[in-house]
């Protein structure tokens, strides 16, 4: 299953072949955008695979904004 948000196509069926929860709100509604990021369907975040990850918010633009910056505004 694919979805489309901001013109980036989310594969839901595929994780790295491991099972992913997101770092910001525990959620198992992970899928993978590209090699080593990840996009969380029930918040809304994209994340890095890194430890610590890296946790970017999508403005209404496709943006991404670091979300330790957008909480530091």
């Amino acid at each position: 299953m694919a979805i489309l948000f901001s013109e980036v196509v989310v594969d839901m069926t595929e994780c790295d072949g491991g099972s992913w929860s997101c770092p910001r709100c525990g959620s198992g509604a992970v899928g993978r955008i590209s090699t080593g990021r990840y996009y969380c369907h029930d918040c809304c975040v994209e994340f890095t695979g890194r430890s610590p990850a890296e946790i970017y918010s999508i403005d209404d633009e496709g943006n991404l904004i670091s979300v330790d910056e957008k909480e530091t505004e």
